[in-house]
């Protein structure tokens, strides 16, 4: 579903549940009574530059902000469904207000943080992408045991011993730190560690699955 600048009209749609208004020029942020069933909702690709409150959208699961562009986050608190939530492409330097959400896949590629901070208690989540960042350091992942899947790719991170902060993560079988300034010997003798580290091509999924 393609929509134009102008949604209001999607507020006299009860039954609606996935909304996609990707690729348009709208810079406003949710303008519009949520219909009550609405569950997936993609904003990707617009002009959007600061998020408010969505708590009257109770429904929601999986959304998609990326390729906009918000400085912060803010507003998500109280949507307590969302399990996919992706602002890849933004211009987020911190990551916050996200404490209490049941995410599962989290995409945060390509923004501007320097560090990973803030996710500490999203302990459900499965597949992260912190890819195209400024990371230097993996400290701020020991706690979500449940990650399969973590995406840094072309980072700033030098020292393989920053695996350190993950070795205790058993479900982790996907370690993407290509594009990265990793001594080559480093990466060599991260083969011979436990299967779950692995230095190769990690994944690129996008959006909801």
């Amino acid at each position: 579903m393609r929509l134009g600048i102008y949604l209001s009209c999607v507020s006299h749609m009860p039954y609606l549940v996935v909304l996609d208004a990707s690729h348009n020029q709208i810079s406003d942020f949710f303008e519009f009574q949520p219909p009550k069933n609405l569950k997936e909702v993609n904003f990707s690709h617009n002009r959007m530059t600061k998020m408010k409150d969505l708590s009257a959208f109770s429904s929601l699961s999986h959304l998609d902000l990326g390729y906009n562009s918000f400085s912060e986050i803010d507003g998500l608190e109280q949507c307590c469904k969302i399990t996919h939530l992706s602002l890849e492409h933004n211009n987020i330097s911190r990551v916050s207000g996200l404490d209490t959400l049941p995410l599962t896949r989290l995409c945060l590629r390509g923004n501007k943080m320097e560090r990973i901070e803030g996710l500490d208690k999203l302990t459900s989540l499965q597949v992260l992408d912190l890819s195209v960042n400024r990371i230097a350091a993996l400290s701020g992942l020991q706690h979500l045991h449940l990650l399969g899947s973590i995406d840094l790719e072309k980072n700033l991170i030098r020292d393989i011993q920053e695996c350190k902060h993950i070795c205790d993560l058993l479900l982790l079988r996907d370690l993407n730190l290509l594009g990265n300034p990793v001594q080559v010997e480093h990466i060599h003798a991260a083969h011979e560690a436990p299967a779950r580290i692995h230095c190769g091509r990690g994944f690129h999924e996008r959006g909801r699955s």
